[in-house]
């Protein structure tokens, strides 16, 4: 995720968000995941851009 969205995504706490764009569009990316593992979720704004993305 840091290739794509900068070295500050790194410092996304855990279940925070923050807004970005890539590829045109731009969407929400959450810290999140299971058992201590990490991990992000992504949140379209424009939904059928998804699988473009």
């Amino acid at each position: 995720m840091a290739d794509l969205l900068g070295e500050e995504i790194r410092e996304l706490l855990f279940f925070r968000f923050v807004r970005k764009a890539l590829a045109d569009t731009s969407f929400y990316i959450a810290e999140s995941g299971w058992i201590g593992q990490g991990g992000f979720e992504i949140y379209l704004e424009n939904f059928p851009m998804g699988l473009d993305l």
